[in-house]
């Protein structure tokens, strides 16, 4: 009788333990993500990296897997309140770089194609370039340089901007949220970057 009690006791220990980190984990998802800010660079590679991502579905606009002739790859999440930045960076070699560049601009046309939600708000014609460092774009009452800062995280040498253009960027209308997903380059090193802010939208939310 006292090894069943014993039993039953350390059970119920069990199950309470296993219950309360449910809820911790619920809260964690459902909460405290929009409370606690919460940023991560380390990922064991891009595949972990898109997974990581894939509950977000702002980011789904990333290529899904590097080519694998892609070098020095660079991670970046920030996630707090109702905003979320990604953004990751990878060397390509020079015939990599131009083929994955054009497969990107298509790619991101189409879904301006498919997605009436979905709208292209740059994109590079013959020299029309944007430099990282000056988003003609951007509407600062939606997005500031400010919070495409970021994007500083995975650029392989922050100090010269003048070498990263963007070379398109989509914008994604969503009922609460904006998300800016676009893809910068950098043709001096073949640096590879693709970025993604999820902003608050003005439009619907009014202070």
């Amino acid at each position: 009788m006292k090894r069943l009690k014993k039993t039953i006791r350390i059970l119920g220990l069990v199950f309470a333990m296993c219950f309360i980190l449910f809820v911790l984990n619920a809260l964690w998802d459902g909460l405290f993500a929009y409370i606690m800010p919460w940023t991560r660079t380390l990922f064991a590679d891009y595949q972990s990296y898109n997974s990581f991502l894939a509950d977000y579905h702002c980011y789904r606009t990333f290529v899904k897997e590097l080519p694998t002739d892609a070098t020095e790859p660079k991670y970046y999440w920030h996630h707090e309140s109702w905003e979320a930045f990604a953004a990751y960076s990878t060397i390509l070699p020079e015939g990599t770089f131009k083929t994955l560049s054009d497969e990107r601009q298509d790619f991101f046309h189409k879904q301006e194609e498919e997605f009436p939600t979905r709208i292209i708000i740059h994109s590079l014609k013959d020299d029309g370039y944007c430099y990282i460092d000056d988003p003609k774009w951007c509407d600062n009452e939606i997005i500031s340089e400010e919070e495409l800062s970021f994007i500083n995280k995975v650029v392989g040498n922050p100090e010269a901007k003048d070498q990263y253009y963007y070379l398109v960027v989509l914008c994604i209308n969503n009922h609460d949220t904006v998300c800016y997903n676009g893809v910068i380059l950098n043709d001096d090193t073949h640096e590879f970057i693709e970025f993604s802010a999820e902003v608050v939208n003005h439009d619907k939310w009014h202070y």
